[in-house]
């Protein structure tokens, strides 16, 4: 069902966080709404996703794209783009465990997406749980998003925001 170009809506890119736990699910329950008010992009892998989006009943297509940029024009809220900047397949990663695998990949979404954003192909990121754990399995040096968004902004000035 396409929606006609209308205002521009925020261009929210959604980070899966670690796929072995609660992010995609957290991910599909956000595009229930999100979808409707904003240009969602979901940052992780298509296949978890669109598991995700079945677990929670939400009948929606899942279009890998190789890029952050807008596709410009009309909206399909019938599909939802999914972007994968990593290498590391987690797509067979079992629930509720550790792996080095999402680690990697939660690093590399979350560095892929404050680039994306700092570029202006995306207006906000907002993030999903991820494994500090399973980031320190992978090799990655700091604790978890805030330091990995510093570091990808290049601040040493940080502060963590809770918006309810």
């Amino acid at each position: 069902m396409p929606e006609p170009s209308g205002p521009r809506r925020p261009r929210l890119a959604l980070l899966m966080g670690d796929v072995a736990g609660v992010g995609p699910e957290v991910v599909a329950r956000a595009l229930e709404t999100c979808r409707r008010e904003s240009d969602p992009l979901v940052v992780g892998h298509p296949g978890v996703l669109a598991r995700a989006l079945d677990l929670v009943g939400l009948d929606l297509a899942v279009h890998a794209v190789d890029s952050p940029e807008p596709n410009g024009g009309d909206r399909d809220l019938s599909r939802i783009a999914c972007w994968n900047p990593t290498t590391a397949d987690v797509g067979d990663v079992p629930t509720a465990t550790v792996d080095a695998r999402c680690g990697r990949a939660v690093a590399d979404w979350i560095d892929s997406s404050a680039a994306a954003a700092l570029e202006g192909h995306v207006d906000a990121l907002v993030t999903a749980p991820l494994n500090k754990a399973a980031l320190a399995a992978a090799g990655v040096d700091v604790p978890g998003h805030t330091e990995l968004l510093a570091r990808a902004c290049h601040s040493d000035s940080v502060a963590m925001m809770l918006y309810l």
